[in-house]
């Protein structure tokens, strides 16, 4: 997969370590990776064996939160249907 972003976009922001590239979920009309919100939250719950209210600070305060520049992922929130 990393070799196909760098083909889109070689200074493309990719989220380390490469077990987040699960949540990546293509990438935007302006050339950024777009990134599932709550994949993320699931993977870090996964890796780092956290309780889900740990996962979803540290996803909204290092993740969520940062500005890394022109290619800053997006990250997509999921709507939930009824």
């Amino acid at each position: 997969m990393r070799d196909e972003i760098a083909i889109h976009n070689p200074d493309a922001i990719i989220y380390e370590p490469k077990e987040l590239d699960q949540a990546i979920l293509g990438i935007s009309h302006g050339s950024r990776l777009v990134y599932s919100y709550a994949k993320l939250v699931e993977l870090f719950m996964e890796m780092n064996q956290w309780e889900e209210e740990i996962a979803v600070e540290w996803v909204q305060f290092n993740i969520t939160g940062a500005y890394l520049g022109k290619y800053t992922p997006i990250i997509v929130y999921d709507i939930l249907h009824d």
